[in-house]
């Protein structure tokens, strides 16, 4: 592993080089040794940009919300009803397209406050679209929830019926 002097870490680009690694090879192959492999430093020194892999996935994890919530915002931005509604969704399937990886873990890993209130940010789109079709603010948490799931594996989970 070659070690660069002159090489200046900085958040982006420590968090470039982890979201590489978790898009190449998921999130358990991102550890501190591959973080640093990537970079061309050696492991210790991570340790004077970052406290810990739990922060750095964090981090991460809350680019991703902060990501998501912006393209759903600018998606459903002055739409409503039905068009809101498809836009809403684009937007949440886009995002999963492009980012796989760190979109199905973000919903998985523990979050800060900082990523909860960003999620905050992606539900309130979501409950501005519902709204707008109608949904009391009653129903909205139960629209925007989870499919009901009695298994351990995400093909027991219940789905609308489309027929």
């Amino acid at each position: 592993m070659a070690t660069t002097r002159n090489h200046r870490l900085d958040q982006d680009t420590l968090l470039a080089a982890a979201e590489r690694l978790v898009a190449e090879r998921g999130w358990d192959a991102l550890t501190m040794a591959a973080l640093a492999d990537e970079l061309h430093v050696r492991a210790p020194s991570l340790y004077r940009h970052v406290d810990s892999l739990d922060s750095v996935r964090n981090a991460l994890r809350l680019r991703t919300v902060v990501e998501l919530g912006d393209s759903v915002r600018g998606a459903v931005m002055g739409k409503s009803g039905a068009e809101g509604l498809h836009a809403l969704t684009d937007a949440y399937r886009d995002y999963a397209r492009a980012h796989p990886v760190r979109y199905l873990a973000q919903a998985l890993l523990p979050g800060d406050a900082a990523s909860r209130e960003a999620g905050r940010r992606v539900g309130e789109a979501a409950y501005a679209v519902l709204a707008s079709l109608g949904l009391s603010a009653d129903e909205l948490p139960v629209a925007t929830a989870q499919p009901s799931c009695t298994g351990s594996s995400p093909s027991s989970c219940s789905r609308p019926s489309t027929g």
